[in-house]
């Protein structure tokens, strides 16, 4: 009778402990296979169709990660890669994020001033209006020709695409990993 009892115990309990289950990889792709063993940052799953697969720890995704970590008992700090749909913007150099702030704030601003600018050539004629609006470059001709009333959005144009060069400066200089 005891050996019956640990014949079923052991049919019910160990598929459970290699059950079959989805994972997720950094970059959001799944597939159904059984943990088999984590050894020195390397995660070795059995997939469905039995091929092995061995890939580094931090190629899953976090919740997979936290699921070894739980199930091994592992002390590693659960991380993900800087090239994953899940890493957020704390993965990207500050110099990258103030390039893409300036870039962003640079073109709202020159598109705002440009405009003020397209307002003031339109109400000193029709004909700077349009050319300003149409002809590249003719604005500069009106804020030329109207320096009093084009000085402050031409200054404020100007400033805008310096922030722009600057920028992306820092963008280029940091270009994120592919």
């Amino acid at each position: 009778m005891k050996i019956l009892t640990l014949i079923l115990l052991s049919i019910l309990v160990i598929p459970t402990l290699a059950s079959s289950r989805t994972w997720t990889s950094d970059i959001g792709t799944k597939i159904e296979a059984e943990f088999t063993s984590f050894q020195n940052g390397t995660v070795e799953l059995r997939a469905s169709d039995g091929r092995k697969i061995e890939l580094a720890i931090g190629r899953l995704s976090i919740k997979d990660q936290q699921y070894i970590k739980d199930f091994t008992g592992s002390n590693f700090k659960p991380k993900i890669n800087s090239n994953s749909v899940n890493s957020n913007l704390d993965a990207y150099p500050t110099e990258l994020k103030i390039g893409s702030f300036m870039n962003g704030i640079g073109g709202i601003i020159f598109i705002l001033s440009y405009i003020v600018l397209l307002i003031k050539a339109f109400s000193e004629g029709f004909l700077w209006g349009i050319g300003s609006f149409i002809i590249p470059f003719f604005v500069l001709f009106f804020v030329y020709s109207y320096w009093q009333e084009a000085k402050k959005p031409f200054v404020v144009c100007a400033i805008a695409v310096v922030m722009n060069i600057v920028g992306t400066t820092l963008i280029m200089m940091n270009p994120p990993v592919t």
